[in-house]
């Protein structure tokens, strides 16, 4: 908190001379002014208390006293009145402008560096009750539940409103345990033993989840003081209601991309039938050994394509069921999202892939990654207007060990520049008006934030863009899902 400041207002520069050496020595700091303007002026940043004389030219004390009072800034701070007037009349005068006490001159030195130490005192008082209840009011209509920790007792020493109606029960003095679990227990310690250690970022910097009945709750912490003590921060966030809209979104997602797939696949599949029709023909009428063998052969290289078609959308509805996390395969991934996108993309859309032969294991899901390379592909389609390259690279990170990059590549038509800085927000997008939600960079990102992944987007106007998706490695504890 910065010191207490003093403004010293007298046209008489003998008098400002006077009342700030009889406050030399205190812990304030001392302003002075010449006239009722010049100090206007100076409580732009309001002092702690004004010394004011009560007869100045121009402007006098009793003027400049009501300015002062009628000014939101300057309502509270107290004005001492200066007077060499000792009447009963120039005392009331004073203080109906709005004067709070009165010193006679000649001044007693004492007495002023007594009351204005006093004022100064119970000004600064003022001013943390005013903070302390500005923050009560904060905390208290917070959306979040604020929990604070003991750090010697691991009880709840805290809890505003949201925190009792969200964990439904009286929070204080109950150990944080009953409320947040192991979890949150071994949280708090490392909290705390990292600001023991001289840490100087006591914070959790990576918030956790925890679940309380049918409401899922995200938590971050630091260290603060209460109390004198060593204590812990908690802010729970509710977000059961983005997590219900992200899985809609996907839900959506999904629909809309077997949607597409159905249009294309009934197109193949027609060519399939097409193609046994017209061999069955050949069959069913006199025909040479070598022409039958070779209808039988194409009949079953169509049957196959077929059954590769049916296998593959199969997958990919079936991955459409959520699991908590897994690894997967990037490359197998890729290899399986590519035969989606044969069907799914016009043929003008060369699709080329770059992945080494040996595994590339991540810590995200083969659903979650599938889909992120459906919409970045989809994407890519409506920027090259259905013609143009589209570059799958699978390779591992420069960055980060053990990480594996995933980018896609387009050659399109590229992002603008006023909307570059908004990525990945969502409803933004770069389509015309009905052509696209908005949410699937969106999703994407969500996705890679969800695995502790990051993304970077490089893009120019007229020459493409290019989303680079860098993976965390495979999560110990989870089984290899096949893609």
């Amino acid at each position: 908190m910065r010191r207490s400041r003093v403004l010293i207002v007298d046209d008489e520069r003998a008098s400002r001379l006077v009342v700030a050496s009889a406050l030399e020595g205190l812990d304030l700091d001392v302003v002075s002014c010449a006239s009722g303007a010049e100090a206007l002026l100076a409580v732009a940043d309001p002092p702690d208390a004004i010394v004011l004389d009560l007869m100045m030219p121009d402007m006098d004390g009793l003027e400049l006293c009501r300015l002062l009072r009628s000014a939101d800034a300057t309502r509270d701070v107290p004005i001492l009145m200066l007077t060499a007037h000792t009447g009963r009349a120039e005392k009331l005068h004073a203080l109906e402008a709005g004067a709070d006490d009165f010193l006679s001159k000649p001044l007693d030195r004492l007495e002023l560096r007594t009351r204005i130490t006093a004022i100064c005192r119970l000004n600064r008082f003022r001013r943390v009750l005013e903070e302390r209840q500005r923050l009560d009011s904060l905390v208290s209509l917070s959306p979040n539940a604020v929990l604070v920790v003991e750090g010697a007792t691991g009880h709840i020493c805290f809890a505003n409103d949201r925190a009792e109606s969200l964990f439904g029960l009286p929070l204080l003095g109950v150990p944080l345990g009953e409320v947040l679990g192991a979890e949150g227990v071994g949280a708090v310690a490392r909290l705390l033993e990292q600001a023991r250690s001289g840490y100087a970022a006591a914070s959790d910097d990576a918030p956790w989840s925890v679940t309380r009945g049918e409401s899922e709750c995200s938590v971050s912490g630091g260290v603060v003081e209460w109390m004198g003590a060593m204590a812990v921060q908690l802010v729970v966030t509710d977000i059961s209601a983005l997590r219900r809209f992200e899985r809609e979104v996907h839900r959506l997602e999904r629909m809309e991309t077997t949607a597409r797939l159905s249009a294309s696949i009934a197109h193949d599949f027609a060519t399939v039938l097409q193609v046994c029709l017209v061999h069955l023909r050949t069959l069913s009428a006199p025909a040479s050994p070598e022409a039958s063998r070779l209808a039988v052969t194409e009949m079953q290289q169509a049957i196959r394509r077929g059954t590769q078609i049916t296998r593959d959308l199969l997958g990919f509805s079936r991955r459409g069921v959520e699991r908590p996390g897994g690894n997967c395969d990037a490359g197998a991934v890729v290899a399986d999202v590519v035969r989606l996108l044969d069907a799914l993309l016009p043929r003008t859309v060369r699709i080329s892939v770059v992945a080494p032969e040996s595994p590339c294991l991540v810590g995200v899901a083969d659903y979650q990654l599938e889909q992120a390379l459906v919409n970045l592909a989809t994407n890519a389609r409506d920027a090259m207007t259905g013609k143009g390259d589209l570059v799958i690279t699978v390779r591992p990170s420069d960055d980060t060990e053990g990480w594996v990059e995933v980018s896609v590549r387009d050659t399109g038509s590229g992002i603008d520049p006023s909307v570059r800085s908004r990525i990945g927000e969502p409803f933004v997008s770069t389509k015309e008006e009905g052509q696209g939600t908005g949410l699937g960079l969106w999703s994407v990102m969500r996705m890679l934030e969800g695995a502790g992944g990051r993304w970077l987007v490089d893009t120019e106007v007229g020459r493409g863009t290019t989303v680079r998706m860098v993976l965390p490695p495979a999560v110990e504890g989870f089984v290899l899902q096949p893609a």
